[in-house]
């Protein structure tokens, strides 16, 4: 599976938890927020893609994923992440 293919497979995962990625020009990596009640994972749009899984990952490691279906290799991806604050 590519990179690039395991974004999407997260960018649709946070999209199923109601989580709004966004891609910005910012000084740093990224990380997740609450805006106006709505829960965003900001990134730094010029990362490589393999930094943007790390981010989006990390960030949904937080979140309770187990109602969720996704590929097995996604799945391993979020749970070996190093966040795992479980928030929602």
């Amino acid at each position: 599976m590519t990179d690039e293919a395991i974004l999407g497979e997260l960018e649709a995962i946070a999209d199923k938890l109601q989580v709004q990625v966004r891609y910005e020009p910012l000084d740093s990596r990224g990380g997740l927020c609450r805006v106006r009640g709505e829960t965003i994972i900001i990134m730094n749009e010029s990362l490589p893609v393999e930094e943007k899984v790390r981010v989006i990952a990390g960030e949904l490691s937080n979140f309770k994923t187990t109602g969720i279906f996704m590929l097995p290799k996604v799945r391993e991806i979020i749970e070996n992440s190093t966040h795992r604050n479980l928030l929602i």
